[in-house]
């Protein structure tokens, strides 16, 4: 009966090797590869994320860079006003005006128009 199992499994242990039953039990489980979310999805999805991102963190920077740019500008420099805004906003429609100041993390996800 030994001489059966290590002929069969290639040691004298009555069960069967972990490499031979794994794929019993992971092929049931559906191992289909899934893609990692970004920080930046889950974020927007409403799930934990790690706001110290480089992604994140970037964004952010982009984010106070042109509101400071909004904020500083005069009354007289519409137009500039109007391209940082689009610049800034995920969408902006023609006639697209603010009032600074104006302040926000992202801007990526504000839709105006």
């Amino acid at each position: 009966m030994y001489r059966e199992r290590k002929a069969r499994y290639g040691r004298w242990s009555s069960s069967p090797p972990l490499e031979q039953i794994a794929p019993l039990f992971f092929s049931s489980l559906g191992q289909e590869k899934v893609a990692m979310k970004t920080q930046r999805q889950k974020m927007l999805a409403g799930e934990l994320y790690d706001p110290s991102d480089a992604d994140l963190v970037a964004g952010r920077s982009r984010a106070r860079d042109l509101c400071r740019l909004l904020n500083n500008s005069r009354d007289a420099e519409q137009e500039k006003r109007r391209t940082i805004l689009i610049e800034l906003f995920g969408r902006a429609g023609e006639s697209v005006w603010m009032q600074p100041p104006f302040y926000c993390d992202y801007g990526s996800n504000i839709e105006l128009g």
